[in-house]
């Protein structure tokens, strides 16, 4: 059995545990922001139908479009002729912008 005296010195105990908490806690510091921008714009995220409805109420929405879908050849045409003829009460002649082409 060993005993103890007072010119033993105490066994000194070395725990790891204080450095790694102030560790963690220098490192979650910067993180910190990140984290809490990432969870409110996720939240934002997920109400955003309810938000939607909330804010945009007033906007009217357009019907969906019926019939047959109309030839490429033909939506391509629909600009190019409305291009090509000058607005109403425009006078390209006083325009400072030049005609289409």
């Amino acid at each position: 059995m060993h005993v103890r005296t007072d010119e033993t010195p105490c066994p000194v105990r070395v725990s790891v545990l204080p450095p790694l908490r102030r560790l963690h806690f220098y490192a979650g510091v910067p993180v910190a922001p990140f984290l809490l921008v990432a969870a409110l714009s996720g939240l934002l995220y997920a109400f955003a139908p309810q938000l939607d409805a909330v804010l945009y109420d007033d906007v009217p929405e357009v019907p969906a479009a019926t019939g047959a879908p109309r030839p490429s050849a033909e939506q391509v045409a629909a600009p190019q002729a409305a291009l090509a003829a000058p607005a109403r009460g425009c006078c390209w002649a006083r325009c400072s912008c030049p005609p289409p082409a």
